[in-house]
């Protein structure tokens, strides 16, 4: 049986930036330790988006807190967004009476969508969520799943190269996705690597920089691309 290409994910655990320069990555993603205290994060952000721009690699995030999860998600270095791919907290023990408090709400999905950052699933976590028997788990990522089409935000699967592609997307569709959002799950790290590239090479960079909402200071994003 066919397999997708096998995507290698790095987990950021602590400040190790020649670990990455060394490193093959087609995923970083920052855990939420790492993101605690805003203003340092937002500096290790910086310089791990000037390092993507030279390896060509995704940056992702952890969730935990909403207000901190709304200011990374909003971030931009010289007019471009900083994450490529949120990875919100499900795994909260307890659940509210009146809702289920699954990471998200409408809020970030309207940053994810302007900014066209995908929800991370970690198809190995799910799996041994749902063999726990997690149905809190299980709910909140449901329902995240309904709220990504209502807001027409990308779903990004990732830890799936050890599993048969076929049995994945029918998987994928048991537990709520349609068949769309099953195949862009899939492409999503391919696409956006692609499209990250061609604003790196100015080729789609006007998409950003002539925004009429936001002056970007093109000088010293050229400056800091030759850095």
């Amino acid at each position: 049986m066919s397999k997708e290409k096998s995507l290698k994910i790095f987990l950021m655990r602590e400040k190790d930036f020649k670990k990455i320069e060394k490193k093959d990555i087609d995923v970083l993603v920052l855990s939420k330790k790492i993101l605690e205290n805003f203003e340092e994060g937002r500096k290790i952000l910086e310089r791990l988006f000037l390092l993507k721009r030279k390896k060509n690699f995704l940056i992702g995030i952890e969730g935990k807190d909403y207000k901190k999860d709304k200011a990374y998600l909003d971030l931009k270095f010289y007019g471009i967004p900083a994450i490529d791919i949120f990875f919100p907290f499900l795994k909260e023990e307890k659940e509210p009476i009146h809702f289920s408090n699954s990471g998200l709400n409408h809020v970030l999905l309207g940053i994810m969508n302007k900014n066209n950052i995908g929800i991370g699933i970690d198809l190995i976590e799910v799996i041994k969520e749902m063999k726990k028997k997690n149905f809190f788990y299980v709910s909140r990522l449901m329902q995240n799943l309904r709220w990504a089409r209502k807001k027409r935000v990308n779903l990004c699967l990732i830890n799936f190269d050890c599993f048969d592609v076929i049995d994945v997307k029918h998987f994928l569709i048991s537990i709520g996705f349609d068949t769309k959002q099953a195949k862009k799950a899939f492409d999503f790290v391919f696409l956006k690597k692609q499209l990250n590239k061609e604003i790196f090479e100015h080729k789609r960079g006007k998409m950003y920089f002539y925004k009429k909402d936001e002056k970007i200071n093109l000088i010293e994003y050229l400056i800091a691309l030759k850095n």
